[in-house]
């Protein structure tokens, strides 16, 4: 059996420096993320996408459930964690090609139970995420089904982007499905693309709907290779998306750290659920960091940034490049800072045209505001 090593560090070890590195610590995200890749297979195309979709690695009964087992080993040697996430990804897990007359739904659901039975969570909350491009059309009763019998410790997170993934047919059926689906619905997430921001920047009627019907998220693009390029902006591009996203979007998951009230100081985890996480490939391989953004940049081949030497591997070179870059720790903003994807930033999610990092600019457009 495998194993998922838990180091219990903290940020003042004895006879250690107390170095620039180490302070991260104290921003580590206490919910924990656990991201299980069952497979890559998917019925969609997205351009920006660095997944095999062809690839049915991981895609049976046995294989899905055997995860379980990583599951609860890791949640029962983790102290750390004040909740669990499980984010089950594929592929796309309730595609009607590999739903109708298979025994996928009973996986899933054997998955569940086992962890269900197996974690020791000491009463802190887990839930299970499932996330779905919502092209089901047979299958929808027995996923309304599924969905059911599972109860309401799992929900959907949707994966929906304004440019590149859909075409006029299957966003027909996506909006059909959002709205059978609603009440399971967590939230709707988008990728930051050029073309996402450029959408829009322009103004998106629907995606205002789903903003004004459920909570909403972006996640940082990763690119797969050099094909996907024309999908990275600007970091000007995005600084003028995130003012946007302040002012008329402020619900959003990362923007609201932003906006708090400071009049009695704040303080905000990383988003990001690096040093409190882990992440289960297909084949049962354990992703180092617990990263899948990492698993995809390693993949490609992205080149790696200066290495650094940590007391665990949360201290990577990923996320100390991602300090160094941006001098973290002399800003201003730091305690207030949500961080944001530092496998995204090392993979090179933007196109760099600005001297200052975004989320200072942002944090002072936000503060010049509250001051008027």
């Amino acid at each position: 059996m495998q194993t998922i090593k838990i180091v219990d560090v903290t940020h003042q070890q004895e006879h250690q420096e107390h170095t620039a590195a180490d302070l991260i610590f104290e921003k580590r995200n206490k919910s924990c993320e656990i991201v299980v890749i069952l497979f890559e297979y998917c019925n969609f195309a997205c351009t920006f996408c660095p997944q095999n979709h062809d690839s049915t690695l991981g895609m049976s009964y046995d294989e899905i459930v055997s995860k379980a087992e990583l599951i609860t080993n890791y949640i029962n040697n983790n102290k750390f964690a004040s909740e669990f996430v499980i984010r089950l990804i594929g592929g796309e897990p309730f595609n009607d090609k590999i739903i109708v007359g298979s025994n996928l739904l009973a996986a899933y659901s054997e998955l569940a139970r086992r962890v269900r039975e197996g974690a020791d969570l000491k009463g802190r909350p887990c839930e299970f995420i499932w996330i779905s491009n919502f092209s089901m059309l047979e299958c929808r009763d027995e996923v309304k089904q599924f969905m059911d019998e599972q109860g309401p410790d799992t929900t959907f997170v949707v994966s929906f982007d304004l440019k590149g993934r859909f075409n006029k047919a299957n966003l027909e059926t996506f909006k059909e499905n959002i709205e059978i689906f609603a009440p399971y619905v967590r939230n709707v997430n988008t990728v930051i693309t050029k073309q996402n921001i450029e959408s829009l920047l322009a103004g998106d009627e629907y995606y205002n709907y789903l903003y004004n019907k459920f909570d909403c998220s972006w996640d940082m693009y990763i690119k797969g290779d050099s094909l996907n390029n024309y999908a990275i902006p600007l970091e000007s591009q995005v600084l003028e998306f995130y003012k946007l996203l302040a002012d008329e979007y402020p619900r959003v998951e990362f923007i609201v750290p932003f906006l708090a009230d400071t009049k009695y100081g704040a303080f905000h985890h990383t988003l990001c659920s690096r040093g409190n996480g882990a992440a289960i490939d297909a084949d049962n391989t354990i992703i180092p960091e617990g990263c899948v953004g990492s698993h995809y940049l390693k993949k490609f081949k992205v080149p790696v940034a200066v290495q650094h030497n940590g007391p665990d591997s949360f201290i990577d070179n990923t996320l100390t490049s991602f300090l160094d870059k941006y001098n973290c720790h002399s800003c201003e903003f730091y305690q207030r800072c949500p961080m944001m994807c530092f496998s995204g930033v090392k993979a090179g999610n933007m196109i760099s045209d600005l001297d200052t990092c975004v989320n200072k600019l942002l944090f002072q457009y936000v503060d010049a505001k509250k001051k008027k």
